[in-house]
This record gives C-alpha cells, sequence and structure tokens, in this order.
C-alpha cells in the first residue's frame, strides 16, 4: 500500500481527476438532458433527433481525433475539448430557446446513456500506459474505469436535485452551471499537466 502514489505519475493523476470532474456532469446529464428537452416543449422526434445529433457528433470528434491528436499534441486536444464542455455547459445555463440545447448536444460531448462517448475516453486511454510503471497498467486502467463508474454514479445521484432547485426548468441551472465549470476545472487541470 505504500506504493500507491508511486506507481503513476502526475500526469496519471491528472487524467483521473479530470475524468471524475468531467463525469459526474455527464452522468446526470445522461439521465436528464432528454427530460429537460420534454420540459422545453421538444416532441418525442425533435428528443430523438437531438439526441441523436449529440452522439453522433461525439463519434465524429472522436474519429477526427485519431487523425489529428498525435499532430498537434494530446495535452492540446484535451484543452480544447474540455473548453468544448464549457461552451455547451455555458449555452445550457444561458439559455432556454429551442437552439441552445441542440448546439450543446452538438459542440460538448456530452453522454446520453450509460456510457462515457467521445474524444476523451480515446485521448486518455493513449494517455494512460505512458503515466505509470509497466506492471501497473492494468491497475491503472482499472482505477481510470471504476473513477469513471463511480463519478458517473455520483452525477446520476444528483439528477434528483432540479425538482428541489425551482420549479420548471429553472431547477436544471445549478447543474448546468456545474457542467459549466467542469469544463473550466478540466482545462485548468490539463493545463498544470507536465507536456507530453
Amino acid at each position: 500500500m505504500r506504493d500507491f502514489g508511486g506507481w503513476i505519475d502526475r500526469d496519471g493523476k491528472t487524467v483521473f481527476l479530470e475524468k471524475t470532474v468531467r463525469t459526474i456532469p455527464y452522468g446526470f446529464l445522461g439521465v436528464l438532458f432528454g427530460v429537460y428537452l420534454a420540459q422545453l416543449g421538444f416532441d418525442a422526434f425533435a428528443i430523438g433527433v437531438t439526441l441523436t445529433l449529440t452522439v453522433l457528433s461525439s463519434g465524429f470528434y472522436t474519429f477526427v481525433v485519431s487523425f489529428l491528436a498525435d499532430r498537434i499534441g494530446r495535452r492540446r486536444t484535451l484543452i480544447f475539448f474540455a473548453f468544448t464542455d464549457f461552451v455547451a455547459g455555458s449555452l445550457l445555463f444561458l439559455s432556454t430557446a429551442w437552439w441552445a440545447p441542440v448546439l450543446a448536444g452538438i459542440v460538448g460531448n456530452m453522454t446520453v446513456g450509460a456510457g462515457e462517448v467521445g474524444p476523451f475516453l480515446s485521448l486518455e486511454q493513449a494517455i494512460l500506459p505512458k503515466t505509470c510503471k509497466s506492471d501497473r497498467r492494468t491497475l491503472a486502467f482499472s482505477v481510470y474505469n471504476l473513477v469513471g463508474y463511480g463519478a458517473s454514479s455520483i452525477g446520476a445521484l444528483l439528477a434528483g436535485l432540479p425538482q428541489y432547485l425551482g420549479s420548471g426548468v429553472t431547477g436544471y441551472r445549478p447543474l448546468f452551471l456545474a457542467y459549466l465549470l467542469s469544463g473550466l476545472l478540466g482545462r485548468y487541470s490539463i493545463l498544470r499537466c507536465p507536456r507530453r
């Protein structure tokens, strides 16, 4: 147990921190995003289209990242996508117009299902093996998944808060603020990480 802090370097710990900060909002967005769209007056078809665009855009970002991340740098790419989460959170927090959640779904990398999707997953899984001792890689990925599932579960638990925070769509605003802040905090934690 004395080796707990020594088997993974600062970059690996930053990956765990960023995963936690990011997936808590993804946990409540996975539960609430469709419900929020219905509260805004979207019908079932429009909700389906918006969720489809959200998943497709994350898939597209992941595909593009496979060609560009190693050329421009994985760290810079992570910083950019943390910023897109900030932009998506800002859209959700600042506007209840119909276009705001649609654009947020396309711009951001929010999860609308049970598991995380998007470029973060690919980038972090590519970075992680270089941050730990070779005989601790399985442990690193186990901790990475445990952190992600745990944080997502906490986020899903927070999905019940809007009913206590205000009536109608105003109850969602504190959670959207948390999503916005998670993008800023993620970007800050990656900026403090040494270059790879």
